[in-house]
């Protein structure tokens, strides 16, 4: 065993590892879940999940993060694109850090420790509700409340448990109208993925905010009516009950009420259309003796968004967009952000790994999820597109829009065509020049594009025929020849399939212009329509000649004509998953170092059998001298001499039925079961730092092998050894 094998076998005290990657970002942490399997089980596992949560942070210069979604540059679109963080700055000045985008169209409603709870909600449809973890770019949609309804609006809070380290979701339904049902409440919880199927009570409510609660104090907090009381109902998140508290002050003009914490208390801002503005703070959480009022001088509120660590209020003001006002100096700033659609302030990111353990989408993953479950709050979510959807429908609309252009006889180019005839796209590199043919008739549309056309003198006449180009400049290119329809001989001409053309000069010929003149007669005559027809565009991708996405978009992907060895895989009596297996590493998709490497993940990319090369998909199954010995050891047992092709494909379609249909049952079998033997031997030795010599692995491939072809009867023999000897077919 070499030396580098003895010092990674030397492994570290659990508690010392574990304690070394608590202190570790989040970013780091997810990278270093590739180093080893025992690392992947620390990282992810739930006690390490709440330990790197709770763990102190390290102290820095800032006061803090300020949390915002930018104003859409749609008015009507209210749905979160963009999710900023900023840090606050000791000279109350923002510094722009991160971007991260809102991975589907939803509301935010709620933010606790790090986690975001969305919610996408229309007219008509289902509430649905998503956790999203920003810092290691992962979501989860929830199952559906029991107590929705598509009319009904819905109060979300989000709310961090710390007794049992575990974040809750509460939902609370309150019905307006004659004959309402009682108001009722549910509660998620993330550890159990599921909400509680005993319906709480909140008691005798009329109507609830629906904004988001607020948590503070181990509690949500939400802004409720009894019928003209006004009061905040708080749901306590460790024994799930409900009170009340009783507000300071009623104010029947107030068009702003909104929850906020006030230097760790609770806190009502008020906004009254007198512009007034008072902030009542409860110095002790639950007295309602201890509510103080401060009176805030502010005008032209449009929203209020919290209070700072420092007691500053984040409100909107018209036409001065988002302000931090300190009730204390009266002194304003205005932070530069116009009109957001959400603000949050928090003394600390909190980034945390929580969702990387539970079974979490992807956003290819979400849509398949969407199309194949949930049918009611799936429509909804069909116009959620990952980046890389929109930039290929993009694409499509693109060029759909310059065949639409060409089917109406006008052109693709930038530059009006002034026949307005139909002429296929000219830049390099566009597929229009491939894939569409202009189809001559009447050429009443048609533009005539001849390199070798001299130049001509314009001519006159009542409908276009086509726009000619000339290679010199003695006379304009693109002056326009017209043919007059209107004459009957034509008409009869045409009925009797004698065309001709017909052309009216705008002005007589100048003498330096006769020799142009001939030359243009002797090139339009021998371009006689040949139909009467309208022109047309064929396309060529389809027999039909008729335009459809399907085979555009292959045009645009390249896959037209890419061919796969299906009937290797699929066809092939393995197990299912080696199947899967077989078929990601035909497309290079199985997570050698290479793929690893593309992902972001920083790693040596020598393949860890060998030694000898880089580790790809191809060189690992194929060309690794371990791998390449094991092939030659099985194709010298069927007394077969082969020249191995360079990538996979190759080889699983020149192996394939290569000794005919009926007599290479078991020799199909070989490609993936020898991959699959490599690849477990690969894994072996990156997680397990175990490896096994040649002669083990040429045992376990023929053993694996033995077991495949006796369970589907390709084989009588009854021992190892027998098969192996029956493999031969010399």
């Amino acid at each position: 065993m070499s030396q580098s094998k003895q010092l990674s076998s030397e492994h570290l005290p659990y508690d010392v590892v574990f304690d070394i990657l608590t202190r570790l970002p989040v970013k780091s942490l997810v990278r270093f879940r590739c180093v080893s399997k025992s690392w992947n089980s620390i990282i992810t596992s739930p006690d390490f999940i709440t330990t790197h949560m709770n763990r102190p942070k390290s102290l820095s210069n800032n006061k803090g993060y300020l949390l915002y979604v930018p104003k859409s540059e749609d008015h009507f679109n209210l749905f979160a694109q963009n999710l900023c963080i900023d840090v606050c700055n000791s000279d109350r000045t923002l510094t722009h850090i991160s971007t991260f985008q809102v991975p589907f169209s939803a509301y935010m409603v709620g933010f606790c420790n790090g986690m975001f709870c969305l919610r996408y909600h229309r007219y008509k449809s289902y509430n649905v509700l998503y956790l999203w973890n920003p810092s290691i770019r992962k979501f989860k949609m929830l199952s559906t409340p029991h107590l929705t309804h598509p009319s009904v609006p819905v109060a979300i809070g989000l709310a961090y448990h710390s007794q049992n380290n575990d974040f809750k979701i509460l939902g609370i339904v309150c019905a307006r109208g004659y004959k309402a049902p009682p108001a009722k409440a549910e509660v998620y919880t993330l550890s159990t993925d599921s909400w509680k199927r005993d319906v709480i009570s909140p008691g005798s409510i009329d109507y609830i905010c629906p904004s988001s609660g607020l948590f503070c104090n181990g509690a949500l907090h939400f802004i409720a009516w009894s019928g003209r009381r006004q009061f905040i109902l708080s749901f306590d998140v460790n024994d799930e009950g409900f009170h009340e508290i009783m507000l300071p002050q009623i104010y029947d003009d107030a068009f702003l009420n909104s929850l906020a914490v006030f230097k760790g208390s609770l806190a009502l801002f008020v906004c009254c259309r007198s512009d007034i503005c008072y902030i009542w703070v409860m110095r002790e959480y639950g007295v309602v003796e201890s509510w103080t009022k401060i009176s805030v001088p502010l005008d032209s509120v449009k929203n209020f968004f919290g209070c700072t660590d420092t007691g500053e209020h984040l409100v909107d003001i018209k036409d001065r967009g988002l302000v931090s006002y300190d009730p204390v100096s009266r002194n304003e700033n205005n932070l530069g952000i116009q009109s957001p659609a959400w603000v949050r302030y928090t003394a600390d990111l909190m980034e945390n790994l929580v969702l990387l353990n539970q079974e979490c989408y992807s956003l290819i993953g979400f849509m398949k999820n969407l199309i194949s479950s949930r049918s009611q709050s799936s429509f909804a979510h069909l116009n959620i597109l990952s980046h890389e959807i929109d930039l290929l429908q993009n694409r499509v609309e693109s060029q759909a829009s310059a065949i639409r252009t060409l089917e109406a006889g006008g052109s693709s180019d930038p530059v009006p065509d002034a026949a307005g005839g139909i002429t296929p796209p000219a830049n390099e590199g566009n597929p229009m020049n491939t894939t569409v043919q202009s189809k001559e008739g009447s050429s009443r549309r048609l533009n005539l594009l001849a390199p070798e056309l001299p130049s001509h003198p314009p001519v006159h006449g009542s409908t276009t025929l086509a726009t000619l180009r000339s290679k010199s400049g003695h006379l304009h290119s693109g002056e326009q020849i017209t043919l007059d329809d209107d004459n009957e001989e034509d008409k009869e001409d045409s009925k009797r399939g004698r065309l001709t053309w017909d052309i009216l000069f705008i002005r007589d010929f100048k003498d330096w212009e006769v020799d142009q003149v001939l030359a243009f007669f002797n090139f339009i005559h021998s371009r006689i329509p040949i139909s009467v027809g309208p022109d047309s565009m064929h396309w060529k991708p389809r027999q039909h000649g008729v335009f459809d996405t399907k085979s555009f978009y292959h045009v645009l992907d390249g896959t037209q004509n890419i061919k796969f060895p299906w009937k290797a895989i699929c066809r092939v009596k393995a197990p299912s998953r080696v199947s899967f297996f077989g078929w990601s590493a035909a497309w290079g998709k199985i997570l050698t170092c290479d793929n690893l490497m593309c992902r972001g993940y920083t790693m040596a990319g020598w393949c860890s059998m060998c030694r000898m090369d880089g580790e790809t998909g191809n060189h690992l199954m194929i060309h690794c001298s371990l791998a390449s010995g094991l092939w030659h050891t099985v194709l010298h047992s069927f007394g077969v001499v082969w020249v191995f092709p360079d990538n996979i494909i190759n080889l699983l379609y020149g192996w394939y039925n290569c000794f005919g249909k009926h007599n290479s049952s078991v020799w199909n079998l070989v490609p993936l079961c020898l991959m699959w033997t490599v690849w477990r031997e690969r894994n072996s030795c990156v997680f397990e730092d175990i490896d096994h010599s040649q002669s083990k692995l040429t045992e376990l491939f023929f053993g694996t092998l033995f077991d495949w072809a006796r369970v589907w009867g390709f084989t009588s023999a009854l021992c190892l050894a027998d098969f192996v000897v029956s493999l031969s077919f010399s």
